[in-house]
């Protein structure tokens, strides 16, 4: 099985059962040049809204893992970030290979989707990654917005 461009990713996530809606990006833009260093090359599909679960072709595997927002150059600029993806070689039967992609893709969003909780004050559902530590308040889930707006955080 060959993959190349973003045509491939949008037809994997398909067959795959990915979530709308879906993108395709590339690595942020300057000034945050010193972190792609870290990152997988782009491009790369995420999928869902917030972010849940990416997908990126390479030469001999194709990369699937859950998509987390990364705060960029010591700056407040959430960027979406496939992480801790796990490799599925495409040398496999294309049946093997969509097996297992299929298998991790419901693993991961049900696992991703367990990492959300409700902002108490605004009441929206978002990442862990967007909602301030769970000691910050006791016994109270705030997102990053209602921290800024009511309790005077600056990030």
């Amino acid at each position: 099985m060959h993959f190349g461009g973003p045509h491939d990713l949008e037809s994997l996530a398909d067959a795959l059962g990915f979530p709308q809606p879906r993108s395709v990006i590339d690595l942020p833009p300057e000034p945050w040049a010193a972190e792609r260093t870290r990152m997988h090359p782009a491009p790369y599909l995420i999928a869902g809204d917030p972010p849940l679960i990416g997908l990126q072709t390479l030469s001999q595997s194709v990369l699937i893992g859950p998509v987390r927002y990364s705060w960029l150059g010591g700056v407040y600029y959430p960027w979406p970030v496939l992480q801790d993806a796990r490799a599925v070689p495409i040398f496999l039967e294309q049946d093997a290979l969509l097996e297992e992609l299929t298998r991790l893709t419901k693993q991961l969003l049900r696992s991703r989707r367990r990492e959300f909780r409700r902002c108490d004050h605004c009441g929206e559902t978002l990442p862990n990654e967007q909602m301030m530590e769970r000691g910050f308040d006791p016994g109270v889930n705030v997102c990053h917005g209602c921290a800024q707006e009511k309790y005077g955080v600056v990030f």
